[in-house]
């Protein structure tokens, strides 16, 4: 079993936060962290984060043209998210 591409929406919450860490960690199992959050500027707890294994994405998804826009992008579509 090849290790899983996840997605965490409101990655900047308390628990957002934790499970994208938690994620990030669990190398055997988890390849790749796409994480979305409203705040445009990456956060500061996930500058270390290596960028082959995490994305940040800034993005309103309560807003249908930024939900669009992520789906539609090079960046999110080339990490083929499995959950």
């Amino acid at each position: 079993m090849r290790p899983l591409r996840v997605l965490v929406t409101a990655a900047t919450s308390s628990l957002g936060r934790a499970f994208c860490q938690e994620l990030y960690a669990d190398q055997l199992r988890v390849d790749h962290v796409f994480a979305v959050a409203d705040d445009e500027a990456l956060p500061y707890y996930f500058r270390d984060f290596h960028p082959d294994r995490f994305t940040y994405w800034g993005a309103n998804l309560l807003k249908e043209r930024s939900l669009k826009d992520l789906f539609l992008a090079e960046k999110f579509r080339r990490h083929q998210i499995d959950q």
